[in-house]
Order: C-alpha cells, then sequence, then structure tokens
C-alpha cells in the first residue's frame, strides 16, 4: 500500500497509468520538472523469489476468503414438501375465494384543461392533440 503523501510514489503511478498512453504529449511537460527514477521505488526483486510463490498463497487466501463468505451467507434453502393432511374441497376453495368486483361508472364531471382548450380550438391545424 503506498502512502498518498509521497510524490515519488504519486508521480510514478501518473506516468505508469498516463504518460504511456498519452499521445499529445501534454503529461510529458507537466512531469519534465519532477522526472521520477523508476529504479528507486521498484527496487530490482531478490535472486530467490519467485512470483509462484506469491500467486499460491494469493489463490490460497482468496479461497479461504470466499468459502468464508459463503459460510457468512443468511440464506436459507427449504425443500419443497408434499403436505400429509388432506384437506376438504371446501378449504381449500376458501383460501382462493374468487371475489366479485363492482365495477365502477366512468365519472362525467369536470373536463380537463387540455379538453376544454381543444374544444375552444378546434380548427388549429398543427395541433397534434387533435385526434384525441
Amino acid at each position: 500500500m503506498a502512502f498518498l503523501d509521497n510524490p515519488t510514489i504519486i508521480l510514478a503511478h501518473i506516468r505508469q497509468s498516463h504518460v504511456t498512453s498519452d499521445d499529445t504529449g501534454m503529461c510529458e511537460m507537466v512531469l519534465i520538472d519532477h522526472d521520477v527514477d523508476l529504479e528507486k521505488i521498484h527496487p530490482p526483486s531478490m535472486p530467490g523469489d519467485s512470483g509462484s510463490e506469491i500467486q499460491g498463497s494469493n489463490a490460497q487466501r482468496l479461497e479461504r476468503l470466499r468459502k468464508e463468505r459463503q459460510n457468512q451467507i443468511k440464506c436459507k434453502n427449504i425443500q419443497w414438501k408434499e403436505r400429509n393432511s388432506k384437506q376438504s374441497a371446501q378449504e381449500l376453495k376458501s383460501l382462493f375465494e374468487k371475489k366479485s368486483l363492482k365495477e365502477k361508472p366512468p365519472i362525467s364531471g369536470k373536463q380537463s384543461i387540455l379538453s376544454v382548450r381543444l374544444e375552444q380550438c378546434p380548427l388549429q391545424l398543427n395541433n397534434p392533440f387533435n385526434e384525441y
């Protein structure tokens, strides 16, 4: 983890992220006074250091974290089972009764302002609301 108050690391990050893909050269003009020596930031690796050991430990750590996350899941799987108790047809019908819906008469009262204005000006040619 890098500290953001270290200007060398910030400049190296900007150079790595932006300067390599900048076709205009504007980033180079900004960073020309603050040239960064990349060897100071990233020391050469030790001769016995292998990346596969690091990858192996990272993979093990990620696998352990994944298993812990799965154990923390608060969901339950419930298997569907047929009920043993039999209910009569009358009881089953009472569970899901069909309700009769009363049809409401349309409210014919106040007209909207749009319909009033359309009635007042029916001869407008460019009115897109004439058909309504």
